[in-house]
This record gives C-alpha cells, sequence and structure tokens, in this order.
C-alpha cells in the first residue's frame, strides 16, 4: 500500500509538472516525491480507539469506548491523544498512548476530579509532552482567579494567568517550534473583553483586542497566524516575522471555515463545500460523491490528503489521496468505524 502512496503522489507530481512549460531541471529534482507513510487516527468498528499506518490498523489497549482523536509520530515513537465519554455525567476522561502504552492525563499531572481540568491541546517532541488546558486555582483569592490557563512540559506546570471562566471564547492552538512552546490564546479579561495573541514561553504577546487568533501554522522557517474578527467574522492571515496581515479570499464566510493549510509557499483555506488554493477556489469533494462532510484536510509537497463522511450522521469514512481513495471504514452491524484525523510522515 506504500506503494500504492507513492505511485499517488508521482501521478499527482507528473500531472502538474506536465500543465508547468517553465520548470527548470532543478525545480524537477526539488519537487521529487518522496514516499510517506499516512497515519490516521479513529475508531474501529468494535468503537475501539485504533489508529491506521497507510492501511494496516493498530488497536489501542485499554482503548474500548475510547475515542481516538490525532495521532503524531516523534522519533519513530507513535503517540495518539484520545478521550472516553463518561455517560451519563457527561464528563471526560483524557488520554494518550505512547507506542500503545496508555497513560490517563490527569493522573500524570496529579490531578482530581474536583480540579475541573480541561484538555485543549497536546504536542509531543523530542520525547518531550506538552499538554495546555485549564484547571481551578487551589489557591482563588476572588471570582476573577477561579480558574488558571496553564501548559505543562513533562508534567511540570507553568500557569500563564488566571480567569474568571473555566472555558475560552476560542480554543488556543499549540505547537514547539525551535523547542520554544508557542500557544495562540487570550488573556487580560475585564468586563467581557479580553486581548488575543500568542504565549512564547510562558509570556504573551498581545496582537489585538478586536480578532481572535485560533490557529497557528508554518512554511518553511516562517510563522504565521490564522486570524478571525469577533464581530465581523473576517478572516486575515497574521505573518508573525513580517508583522503583516493578508486577507483571506473576499466573500468567504469566517464562521464556515473549517482550516487552513500552508505548502511550500500555497495558502489553503478549507470550506463546507469547497477550499481555496491561493484565490481559486476547488470542490472539497468529487462532484457527486456521497462522501461531502469534512474530517481533515492536509497538505504536504503539493499533495492533498482529506478525511469525509457520508452523511451528518457520520456513517461511513473514507480516506483520499489527490481525491483517490486509499482508506475506507469496516462497518459491522450497527458499529460503524470513524476516522478523525491524519498525518503525513516522510520516510
Amino acid at each position: 500500500m506504500k506503494n500504492l502512496f507513492l505511485l499517488l503522489i508521482l501521478t499527482s507530481t507528473v500531472l502538474f509538472s506536465c500543465r508547468e512549460a517553465s520548470v527548470d531541471e532543478e525545480t524537477v529534482s526539488k519537487n521529487t516525491p518522496v514516499s510517506y507513510d499516512l497515519y490516521v487516527a479513529g475508531n474501529d468498528e468494535n468503537n475501539t480507539a485504533s489508529y491506521w499506518k497507510n492501511t494496516t490498523k493498530t488497536v489501542l489497549s485499554s482503548g474500548t469506548g475510547c475515542t481516538a482523536t490525532k495521532v503524531t509520530v516523534d522519533n519513530n515513537d507513535v503517540y495518539v491523544e484520545g478521550y472516553k465519554l463518561n455517560l451519563p455525567a457527561y464528563t471526560f476522561t483524557y488520554y494518550y498512548w505512547k507506542n500503545n502504552v496508555r497513560f490517563d492525563i490527569e493522573q500524570q499531572l496529579g490531578l482530581q476530579s474536583s480540579d475541573s481540568f480541561r484538555l485543549y491541546d497536546m504536542a509531543f517532541k523530542n520525547g518531550n509532552v506538552y499538554i495546555i488546558g485549564s484547571i481551578k486555582n487551589p489557591a482563588s483569592t476572588s471570582s476573577n482567579d477561579t480558574y488558571q490557563f496553564c501548559y505543562w512540559k513533562n508534567n511540570v506546570k507553568t500557569v500563564l494567568h488566571n480567569q474568571s471562566i473555566g472555558g475560552y471564547y476560542s480554543e488556543p492552538d499549540m505547537d514547539i517550534i525551535n523547542n520554544d512552546v508557542y500557544i495562540a490564546a487570550s488573556s487580560n479579561y475585564t468586563a467581557g473583553n479580553y486581548d488575543s495573541g500568542y504565549y512564547k514561553n510562558g509570556t504573551f504577546y498581545s496582537l489585538s483586542n478586536t480578532k481572535n487568533f485560533v490557529k497557528i501554522l508554518r512554511d518553511g522557517s516562517n510563522i504565521y497566524f490564522l486570524a478571525r474578527h469577533r464581530q465581523t467574522q473576517a478572516l486575515e492571515l497574521y505573518n508573525l516575522s513580517a508583522n503583516t496581515y493578508a486577507s483571506i479570499p473576499s466573500g468567504t464566510n469566517g464562521q464556515q471555515l473549517y482550516t487552513a493549510a500552508l505548502d511550500n509557499g500555497n495558502k489553503y483555506y478549507v470550506f463546507p463545500d469547497y477550499y481555496y488554493k491561493n484565490g481559486s477556489q476547488y470542490n472539497l469533494f468529487t462532484p457527486g460523491s456521497l462522501f461531502r462532510f469534512y474530517d481533515d484536510f492536509k497538505v504536504l509537497d503539493d499533495n492533498i490528503y482529506q478525511i469525509l463522511h457520508k452523511d451528518n450522521n457520520g456513517i461511513d469514512y473514507k480516506v483520499y489521496i489527490n481525491n483517490v481513495e486509499v482508506l475506507t471504514t469496516t462497518n459491522t452491524g450497527n458499529q460503524n468505524g470513524r476516522f478523525r484525523s491524519l498525518t503525513i510522515i516522510p520516510n
């Protein structure tokens, strides 16, 4: 199946190259495809947290009834994030697996159920485990500091700020860049107003009090933040290095944006039925296809990887590379598998 992934990428690149009349030998050499491994996180037909490497499924230990949400590969170690929904209380227990060994996150952090832990994001880099979340402030002095927004590196807590609420107006996003911890988040809540920007190694840098910065993106050595205006929902892309904003294609509804991706200077913005690449609009799915509902969208070396499902009830999922199906869920009786996210690793 790995050969199929390589063949699909080769075919895509050859077709693209044939359309370019002025591609020189150096460019062709730089764009020569390499082999890729495709990792997909989700649930198998037995409702057990699992991940797939290409088409090989790994059922995660103690994963029955759990949901796998994200897979990361770091120095050949495979990390999978997930949770278990506890009914009827509708509380969550958060887990991650390292090479199929499960860890209870709250236990690792030394938290109790009374701490009201909420997980926002995780990252894994050079064997280190990073977590961002909020907990009840153990030393609260007023309603203004009831909760703490924190990140943990290998279970060591850093309090970023205290706040009056346990949730966030926009979900924080984290990335580890050159061993620096970047977190897109908000701070300085006062009477419903707040500043948005990012933390770098625990220090907050305010960028706006009218926009939310909802996603960290990278392209080469450049760091970007995806910004959404709080009132108009207009979208912009902020270049941290250049301190400049670029507008997202006009006429788009920021509330409908699913995700964004940067790759080799190309900019992708994904909406319910279509995506933009550098201002040109393309169908998110093949016209007439029943698989038209978004789950994930990634781009690497001009190749597009997607997870789409069949209807709003989530029945049947497929993974596509450049619109060619490479993986599908297996369903048995009333049980339905589900794909949630994907990761591509060159090898």
